[in-house]
């Protein structure tokens, strides 16, 4: 099966994996209020998914120390959301990965030249690619019914494929909203004051300045709602 080696200069060392039961103990409250500003789901809900995705960083985790690539599939993309809301999280994310998975676990958007590898890897293994990318599939699915159980492969490609179908995630996908009470964008700028000099501009902007910036920070101080992880 084709690796990440394959795809990303970015070292992939096998990794010193905690046992499930550690990386399941792992919590984090912010990043479930975060998820559920994002997402039209329940707290429950939320807490159900990323107990699922704290499953697939072990399973990741553990099949890069046997050089098997673990890939996100339509029927359990939300797994994937959850874990892209806990990327962002950058420092909790990489000490979680490091105290829990032994490494950083990295996450590889597919990307066209993966695509060009990896067609090219199939070539050199004298098979079409349909056969290929079936074959992969059902690898994964024994791998993690080896690994995680039967209950965890109906889990994702069954429920999970119900229920956050790409429909259904399209439906409950919180729209953004502006941080100011009611929702009402602060933003006064418009394409006529773009248009006049610069020094002009810049006082229309310095003049509507929110005073209810979001956090930048990632310090203990720094609520859910952070616009971004910077220092």
């Amino acid at each position: 099966m084709l690796q990440q080696t394959l795809y990303s200069n970015i070292s992939n060392a096998p990794l010193n994996v905690s046992d499930l039961d550690k990386v399941l103990s792992y919590e984090n409250e912010d990043l479930i209020t975060k998820f559920c500003k994002e997402w039209n789901v329940t707290r429950e809900e939320a807490e159900d998914i990323f107990y699922e995705t704290k499953k697939f960083l072990y399973l990741a985790a553990r099949c890069q120390t046997e050089c098997f690539n673990i890939s996100v599939y339509e029927q359990m993309q939300v797994i994937d959301e959850m874990w892209h809301t806990f990327v962002i999280f950058t420092d909790r994310y990489h000490h979680f990965c490091e105290e829990y998975l032994g490494g950083f676990l990295h996450h590889f958007p597919f990307t066209r030249e993966m695509l060009r590898r990896e067609i090219k890897h199939v070539t050199a293994q004298n098979t079409d690619f349909e056969t290929y990318k079936q074959q992969a599939f059902q690898n994964q699915i024994l791998k993690i019914k080896e690994i995680l159980g039967e209950e965890t492969v109906i889990k994702w490609y069954g429920e999970y494929a119900v229920k956050y179908s790409i429909d259904r995630l399209n439906m409950i996908r919180m729209p953004l909203v502006s941080s100011e009470a009611g929702g009402k964008s602060f933003n006064m700028i418009t394409s006529e004051i773009l248009a006049m000099p610069k020094d002009e501009v810049l006082k229309i902007i310095m003049s509507s300045v929110s005073s209810n910036a979001g956090c930048g920070c990632s310090g203990s101080g720094c609520g859910a709602g952070c616009s971004c992880n910077s220092r």
